[in-house]
């Protein structure tokens, strides 16, 4: 009797040596998953990109170039850089370029809107040519009746970018009151920085703009406005990330930093290295 209690003392130990051993091995290998993961989408699912306001003192074809030294292939151009003014032909040329460069261009803005409903129609128009499913703007109150039917004919969103202190649209408030009884297409965009400019918590915001929500500009910013390098100022980017991640945010999330224009891509690309920590410890 002993000695089978000997045995089975034996086979016990060696079953759990085995048992913990298979364990270890697992959690090895869930560990090398979650680095690979990391590794190959660092940015946790989001669509990383940048505005191209940020790379405003380049050409179009430079401000590309300085989006691939970050690792970065969306872009949302502004009008300083691809005009709504373009012929067909430029824009082809531009299409063109961007497929050889691998960069994509769901974005445009920020684009103002009027009481003009030819010339709002013009500028889907562009958009539509463009291959663009996002019109970053700044709409004034008389245009919304025609941007109903511009982006149910056109299938096209509208983000109402916030603008800080001042602005037509600087709170939460302004952005919802626009928003309301409008069309599902007509949303927002989280402009991080210049809601924190407008002592407007960017975790709220994004959490309260969550239903409507089709562009992100991330930005931070010191206590006086300044631009900040992310970690460095006032954002919770953590709050922000967890809450886009949460909802499976599929549009563009374009990091905008707007100092240092002359060299912007070694303060973008720390701002990029604090992100992707956040993302991971999320």
């Amino acid at each position: 009797m002993n000695s089978d209690r000997t045995i089975d003392r034996r086979t016990f130990i060696k079953a759990g040596t085995i048992q913990a051993a298979v364990g270890c091995y697992a959690l090895s290998r869930t560990a090398r998953a979650t680095a690979s993961s990391q590794e190959s989408d660092p940015y946790g699912g989001l669509k990383m990109g940048a505005q191209s306001y940020s790379f405003r003192k380049f050409s179009w074809e430079d401000a590309v170039t300085q989006l691939k030294k970050l690792g970065l292939v969306h872009m949302e151009f502004y009008p300083g850089h691809i005009p709504l003014k373009l012929s067909p032909e430029e824009r082809a040329s531009v299409l063109a370029k961007l497929r050889a460069a691998a960069v994509t261009f769901p974005c445009y803005g920020v684009v103002g809107f009027g009481a003009d409903a030819a010339r709002n129609r013009k500028t889907f128009e562009f958009a539509k040519s463009m291959g663009i499913d996002t019109i970053t703007a700044d709409p004034s109150q008389e245009s919304l009746k025609s941007l109903d039917s511009l982006v149910e004919e056109f299938e096209i969103r509208i983000a109402i970018h916030n603008h800080g202190p001042g602005a037509r649209y600087a709170t939460i408030e302004d952005v919802l009151s626009a928003i309301e009884g409008h069309h599902k297409l007509i949303g927002a965009c989280v402009d991080t920085g210049h809601f924190v400019r407008a002592n407007v918590d960017a975790v709220e915001a994004t959490e309260r703009l969550a239903g409507r929500l089709y562009g992100v500009h991330l930005k931070d910013v010191y206590p006086d406005g300044k631009d900040a390098i992310f970690g460095k100022g006032a954002v919770n980017f953590g709050g922000v990330v967890k809450l886009l991640r949460g909802m499976k945010f599929d549009s563009l999330v374009a990091i905008e930093f707007e100092s240092h224009p002359d060299n912007p891509v070694p303060p973008i690309q720390e701002c990029l290295d604090y992100l992707k920590e956040v993302i991971a410890s999320i």
